[in-house]
């Protein structure tokens, strides 16, 4: 009979056994601990250690916003097509207006994520 997998966290492909040990200021743990947001610090130093990407937190304020945005854009994406495909009569002034409008909500956008396209 086989065995059934019953769940849970999935084996590490690679365990990690070597450690490294490292002494910091009291001021350079508060910048490592400020700066490593919802990441443990352990976790947070590994990354950037190695060179890999480190997505900041985004305030709870700022992801409602984001959201907001988020579907007052796909109703502009949704104007444009419209407009595009000829079901209501626009002028070249319209798309000029439309397409600021795009490029407005655009820097909104990743000024309030904290970057540009959406990372974090």
């Amino acid at each position: 009979m086989e065995r059934r997998n019953n769940g849970g966290r999935p084996k590490a492909v690679e365990r990690r056994s070597r450690h490294l040990n490292i002494r910091l200021t009291e001021a350079e743990y508060a910048k490592l601990r400020g700066t490593s947001g919802s990441l443990k610090i352990s976790a947070y130093a590994r990354r950037r250690l190695l060179g890999k990407t480190v997505s900041r937190s985004v305030p709870q304020i700022n992801q409602l916003a984001w959201e907001e945005l988020a579907r007052t854009t796909a109703n502009l994406n949704q104007l444009t097509l419209h407009a595009n495909q000829g079901h209501f009569a626009h002028s070249e002034e319209f798309a000029q207006v439309l397409v600021r409008l795009s490029h407005t909500l655009k820097t909104v956008r990743e000024g309030l994520i904290g970057g540009k396209h959406g990372h974090r």
